[in-house]
């Protein structure tokens, strides 16, 4: 009972007191609260980027299991698109594999006359349709609401990336010539979509059928640059992994580059992983710079109190009791600032996204992580509860006989040995619980 009766006077008087310095209060939470927001939006991002590009490592893979070969029309090493087609086909037969498709990725030229377009070259893709990809669907972007599937339809139909799209100025309907070995070729151009990898990623692609493409290059056969292989679990996977690489590539000496999904996970993670760091760091230095802000205003907030500070010393509360004071106006401020931080933070992860979405070429999913929400809140009071330790502390000593002191003529608090102080040591301290 008596316990209970101490923290309702502990927490009375440090509403009262935070109620009655507004100032003092609202800057302490802005600084609170912009500090943790720092950290759960950036953290929210890096995590938003690493699920997503990991989640869809399929989906960029292209299947489970990946045959990549040398360019059409540039090889140097054996390879037989058809013996190697027929051994996969084998290998659904006996439901090793579940399915597969194939694509030619090639570069050709266009002649196009538009306004402000100087780029002369562009990237092909001849796909499967109907089974290309394996995984998930093309996000389309132009026409709203309709599916990849259904764009190509006609024999010179074609879907273009956004990155193709911007630069050669095109739209929904336009028409888009391209020049191959027989000849100029016209294209019209029947949607606009997401779609990266290989020469997407650098002049921008062009997707149509298989058969086209073999067309424009004059191909007599059936060939592709790269075939995509999808299972029904990673066991699966790896006994078709086995069975491709010795039956097929080690026995016919075929120039053919075998990599399965997993691998291409790890290197995605290896290639994140300074990104995801640079995250990290950027919000261990927000909170930094925003501890500045709340030891200031812990510090000023003891320095300004001290006649207060004298005046409960000299009707008898102890050194203790002034400490619970201090402490339970930190926890107040520290739960507060921590809670608009949080939200504060999520809001500003979304806008974080859309710049990310910009700098990775592909559509970001946000992902609001409870244990991310939770670390920032924890670490939002933890701190403030740290940074007011020291000045608590230093206010519990001052003397009853300081009410009859004259207290003009101070130093500036950052000229103060005992502001220095507190800083260092609440570094230390804080920087061994983030540890």
């Amino acid at each position: 009972m008596l316990e209970n009766s101490k923290i309702s006077i502990y927490s009375k008087y440090a509403s009262t007191s935070l109620l009655r310095r507004k100032q003092r209060t609202l800057f302490s939470l802005l600084a609170i609260a912009i500090s943790i927001a720092s950290i759960v939006a950036i953290s929210l991002m890096g995590n938003s980027v690493n699920f997503t590009l990991q989640s869809s490592v399929k989906y960029y893979f292209g299947g489970d299991l990946r045959l990549d070969m040398e360019p059409v029309g540039f090889r140097t090493g054996d390879f037989d698109f058809r013996e190697t087609e027929d051994f996969i086909i084998g290998l659904r037969d006996t439901g090793t594999i579940e399915d597969y498709t194939y694509i030619i990725d090639t570069v050709r030229g266009t002649d196009i006359q538009r306004e402000g377009v100087t780029q002369t070259f562009l990237g092909l893709r001849g796909i499967e349709t109907g089974k290309y990809p394996l995984y998930d669907e093309i996000p389309v972007i132009e026409p709203k609401g309709v599916k990849f599937n259904t764009l190509i339809k006609e024999p010179y139909d074609i879907a273009v990336n956004d990155i193709l799209a911007q630069n050669l100025k095109l739209k929904v309907g336009d028409t888009l010539p391209v020049l191959s070995d027989n000849g100029r070729t016209e294209f019209k151009v029947v949607g606009i979509v997401k779609e990266g990898g290989g020469v997407a990623d650098i002049f921008g692609v062009g997707i149509i059928k298989h058969e086209t493409i073999m067309e424009l290059l004059e191909l007599e056969e059936k060939d592709a640059s790269s075939i995509f292989i999808k299972t029904q679990n990673d066991s699966l996977m790896y006994e078709a992994e086995r069975s491709i690489q010795n039956q097929l590539i080690d026995r016919n000496k075929y120039q053919i580059t075998l990599t399965n999904y997993i691998e291409q996970n790890e290197a995605t993670i290896d290639t994140l992983r300074p990104v995801l760091q640079f995250f990290g760091l950027a919000g261990i230095i927000a909170l930094l710079v925003g501890a500045i802000g709340i030891i200031t205003t812990m510090f000023i907030s003891m320095k300004e109190r001290k006649k207060e500070i004298g005046t409960m010393k000299a009707v008898g509360i102890k050194s203790s009791q002034v400490i619970n004071f201090f402490l339970f106006e930190a926890l107040f401020l520290g739960i507060s600032g921590s809670i608009l931080g949080v939200i504060l933070g999520i809001i500003i992860s979304t806008q974080l996204v859309l710049i990310a979405e910009g700098l990775f070429n592909t559509a970001l999913r946000l992902v609001i992580d409870p244990f991310i929400l939770l670390y920032g809140f924890l670490v939002g009071v933890f701190s403030v509860l740290t940074f007011q330790i020291v000045p608590a502390y230093i206010g519990s000593q001052i003397r009853p006989i300081i009410v009859l002191k004259d207290m003009e003529g101070e130093k500036p608090f950052y000229r103060d040995w005992g502001f220095i102080k507190i800083v260092f040591i609440s570094f230390i301290v804080f920087g061994g619980i983030l540890y």
